[in-house]
């Protein structure tokens, strides 16, 4: 970064700025199931929580969501700021059935 400007690999300037929110409820139907959700394209940062009180887990590599994972806990969320995840998937589990993910990506 220099100036406040993020460049890539290449020495282009990023645009990094998100202007628009886009909330995405995803249900996880069956618990400890992996269930995937694509961001938007242009997502620049992103929060998501669980509507209901239980742990998630979450990853960002298909069918490692119950090896390698992190672990939002009940009443916790997640968060990327500054950064350009468009396209990119999600993969959860819940510990409970019919649990709802709340995201907000901002493009």
């Amino acid at each position: 970064m220099q100036n406040g400007v993020i460049y890539d690999e290449l020495g282009n300037p990023q645009n990094l700025v998100a202007k628009t929110p886009i909330v995405i409820n995803k249900t996880l139907t069956t618990q400890n199931t992996e269930y995937s959700q694509v961001l938007p394209a242009g997502t620049k940062c992103f929060t998501l929580q669980a509507r209901t009180a239980t742990d998630i887990k979450l990853c960002f590599t298909a069918l490692a969501s119950d090896t390698t994972y992190i672990t939002l806990k009940s009443g916790s969320s997640y968060n990327e700021e500054g950064i350009d995840v468009s396209n990119k998937t999600l993969y959860m589990q819940a510990a409970s059935d019919g649990v709802v993910i709340e995201i907000v990506a901002w493009v």
